[in-house]
């Protein structure tokens, strides 16, 4: 629930931002939202004994470039 909802209010605050800008408060308030409850799902998968998502995915330096690289080139 925590990614669904991270996830969504992150692309929610990028659409904002083409119609409002960056400083208005419909593009910073699910911008924020969004990076709390990302942040909060990593904290739940670490101290989970069978992860959603493992983080030792991120551990390697390839696969992280890849996917930083992937989710820049969605962004555009």
């Amino acid at each position: 629930m925590l990614a669904t909802l991270g996830s969504t209010t992150l692309v929610l605050s990028i659409v904002n931002a083409a119609d409002f800008g960056w400083t208005a408060a419909l593009t910073l308030v699910p911008l924020v939202a969004g990076v709390v409850m990302l942040g909060l799902f990593v904290r739940v998968e670490r101290r989970a004994a069978q992860p959603i998502v493992p983080l030792r995915l991120f551990t390697s330096r390839e696969r992280s470039g890849a996917y930083v690289t992937r989710c820049s080139a969605w962004a555009r």
